[in-house]
C-alpha cells in the first residue's frame, strides 16, 4: 500500500471509500448522500491532515485527522491533532494499513514541529481499535457521557 496525503485527483475514490466506511458504521449513506458530498467537501477545505492508504491508485483506507485549538480559561490556546477517522477496507484489514496511516500523520506533526499532542476517541466496546491505539502509545484520560433529549 502506498500512502499520501490527500489530492483532488483522488475525490472520487477516497468519496467511496469514505461512504463504505460509514455505511460499515451503520449510518444512512443513500438518503444523506448528497448532504455527506457536501460536507466531506467543506471539511476538506478545512485545516486537516488526510493520508490515503491506495493500491494500485484506489483509495483502500485513510486516516482523517483536523487541528484543534483548545481554548480554556485557565491556560492558554493549546493546538493539538484530534484523529476523527481512521479506516482500512475490510479485506485489507490486518496488513498493517493503519499503522502505516498513523505513521505518516505522526512523522509530518513531528517534522512541522508545532504541535505536541495527538488525540482521538474510541468506544470501549471497540476492542480492537482500543488495544492498536494502546500499542501505538495512547493513554486513556478522559470519559464522556452523552444525554439523548
Amino acid at each position: 500500500m502506498e500512502i499520501k496525503r490527500y489530492e483532488d485527483l483522488y475525490f472520487d475514490s477516497f468519496l467511496e471509500c469514505f461512504l463504505l466506511f460509514g455505511k460499515n458504521r451503520g449510518h444512512n449513506i443513500n438518503d444523506n448522500k448528497n448532504l455527506i458530498i457536501e460536507n466531506v467537501k467543506n471539511k476538506l477545505l478545512s485545516n486537516n491532515y488526510l493520508y490515503l492508504g491506495l493500491i494500485d491508485g484506489i483509495v483502500v483506507g485513510f486516516l482523517w485527522a483536523e487541528v484543534i485549538e483548545q481554548n480554556n480559561l485557565f491556560s492558554k490556546n493549546i493546538k493539538k491533532i484530534l484523529i476523527s477517522y481512521l479506516y482500512v477496507i475490510e479485506k485489507e484489514v490486518g496488513k498493517g494499513y493503519s499503522t502505516k496511516l498513523k505513521d505518516a500523520l505522526f512523522n509530518d506533526v513531528k517534522l512541522e514541529g508545532k504541535i505536541k499532542k495527538i488525540s482521538l476517541n474510541v468506544k470501549i466496546e471497540n476492542k480492537t481499535a482500543f488495544n492498536i491505539y494502546k500499542k501505538w502509545g495512547f493513554k486513556e484520560k478522559k470519559y464522556y457521557m452523552d444525554l439523548d433529549l
